[in-house]
C-alpha cells in the first residue's frame, strides 16, 4: 500500500483489497497479527530468531 513509511521501499506494493482481505480473515480466525506481504513475513521471521 502507498504510505509515507513505505516510500523508500523498493518492493512491489500490496493491493489494498488484498491487505484488507487478510486483515478480515485474521479477525475472523482470532489472530492478532497480519503479515500482509513477503517482506513483512521475512522481517518477522528474522526477528523471531
Amino acid at each position: 500500500m502507498d504510505t509515507d513509511m513505505a516510500a523508500g521501499v523498493d518492493q512491489p506494493e500490496s493491493a489494498p483489497a488484498d491487505v484488507g482481505g487478510q486483515a478480515l480473515d485474521a479477525v475472523g480466525s482470532g489472530r492478532e497479527e497480519v503479515l500482509a506481504d513477503e517482506l513483512s513475513r521475512r522481517v518477522r521471521s528474522g526477528l523471531a530468531g
